[in-house]
């Protein structure tokens, strides 16, 4: 309710509740809050103790501790709004609701705002010249979560815990390439390998993995595909090479997409009617046979 109203609501109120000093609240809302220079990154090592243990009780395979790490951000304050009339906290749902302050508080401090509204030269339908208190405080609008899947279809072996998440004004490439390197490292540790990496479409996933990648499709693909497909840009980055180990990382910052093209593709591959007609040559190619066989093989 307070970050609704403007700093001279907040220091009449405070003086009644005993609250402390808006500098104060300003100076402890900075230290929870991380920023491109902060290394506050909350990793759970309990998820990847409870994970390891369960992977050597089960016996799983080298292949099954190979590991996909997806993340993805939450915008924290999404859809939370303060009902001014009934003095609600309305969440996104309405009937997620929640009575913040007493209805003596709530006419005090209408009181005091309309006493503002006045000081400042506005009628009561206006905007108070001074910014609120949410405009004067460090608070965390994103959280960064990052999840572990083994690349392994069985069912098994099934799951993707969180491993690591962190609470940042704003999500930058710089802070998911800082925490990716980071996971690299530290899941060998607990017996596991990353191989891939994979997220959603945003602008600050394509541009952290452009920077991450060193390795592209013509450092990978046969010179013969690539002359034979002259039209297709081979240059696009799609890995990294491990410091360390030398093994590859793939990176792939639309998997949604990319996943719901390939079964596309698959359902309508060999259909005469369909622009996905896949031939090699002549002789048409049935995917959709293919995974049939893959499933159970």
């Amino acid at each position: 309710f307070l970050a609704k109203t403007s700093l001279a609501v907040y220091r009449e109120v405070a003086k009644i509740m005993l609250l402390p000093d808006i500098r104060h609240v300003q100076r402890e809302t900075a230290k929870l809050v991380s920023d491109n220079r902060s290394k506050a990154y909350s990793i759970c090592i309990k998820t990847l103790e409870t994970l390891s243990k369960r992977a050597n009780d089960d016996g799983w395979t080298d292949n099954q501790r190979r590991v996909v790490i997806a993340q993805d951000s939450a915008n924290i304050n999404a859809t939370v709004e303060h009902d001014l009339n009934t003095n609600m906290l309305v969440g996104g749902d309405e009937s997620h609701k929640l009575s913040v302050l007493s209805s003596m508080f709530h006419t005090m401090a209408e009181s005091v705002r309309k006493s503002e509204l006045v000081a400042n030269g506005t009628d009561e339908s206006g905007e108070v010249k001074k910014g609120g208190v949410l405009d004067n405080l460090r608070l965390a609008h994103e959280h960064l979560v990052f999840k572990i899947t083994s690349i392994d279809p069985h069912e098994s072996v099934k799951g993707s815990p969180i491993v690591a998440s962190i609470n940042i004004e704003k999500v930058t490439p710089q802070i998911i390439a800082t925490v990716t390197y980071m996971l690299i490292d530290l899941l060998p540790i607990y017996g596991f390998s990353a191989v891939v990496s994979a997220s959603d479409a945003a602008g600050c996933n394509w541009a952290a993995y452009k920077a991450m990648g060193t390795v592209s499709l013509k450092d990978i693909i046969d010179n013969e595909v690539i002359e034979k497909y002259n039209k297709i840009d081979f240059d696009l980055v799609v890995a990294f090479e491990n410091e360390v180990t030398g093994e590859r990382h793939y990176i792939i910052p639309d998997l949604c997409h990319l996943g719901k093209n390939l079964v596309t593709c698959l359902e309508l591959s060999s259909n005469k009617s369909s622009q996905r007609d896949l031939k090699n040559g002549k002789a048409p190619v049935n995917l959709r046979m293919g995974e049939h066989c893959w499933l159970a093989t």
